[in-house]
């Protein structure tokens, strides 16, 4: 699978401005991730075509390693406009992957290499924290 195409979708919604990055694969699957920074949209909007073209080509699977090259890798590091441009070009790939695993089992998705999965205990404060959701969704 491949990167075929990253693209910026712009909305307007009252007060504010919403930008949604759209990553395409070869094999259809689309990621969508969010990179909105209120009254600089465009600007976002530029950096995410300037990184896509590092991407376009790749394949999605290696997240960490595509975030590493397009965040460390540059000589200009970048403050809230690149980080929310690689924020949302990394949303949009984790959307990619847990599309192609079936998106229901998230423990795949933070397993890395060695697919052991995540360890999970369960506490007082995990079951106060559950009643009170509970209680909130009512």
């Amino acid at each position: 699978m491949k990167i075929v195409a990253i693209d910026n979708l712009l909305m307007r919604v009252e007060r504010q401005n919403w930008h949604f990055v759209k990553v395409t694969t070869d094999e259809g699957i689309v990621g969508v991730g969010e990179a909105s920074v209120e009254g600089r949209e465009r600007t976002v909007a530029a950096a995410v075509d300037e990184l896509s073209r590092y991407l376009i080509g790749e394949d999605p699977g290696p997240i960490e390693h595509h975030w590493q090259r397009l965040h460390r890798h540059g000589f200009w590091r970048g403050g809230i406009i690149l980080n929310s441009a690689i924020s949302g070009i990394e949303q949009a790939l984790w959307d990619i992957k847990g599309k192609k695993l079936g998106a229901l089992r998230s423990t795949s998705c933070w397993a890395g290499r060695r697919g052991t999965g995540s360890r999970c205990t369960r506490t007082r404060a995990a079951r106060r924290l559950r009643r009170r959701w509970s209680t909130c969704s009512r």
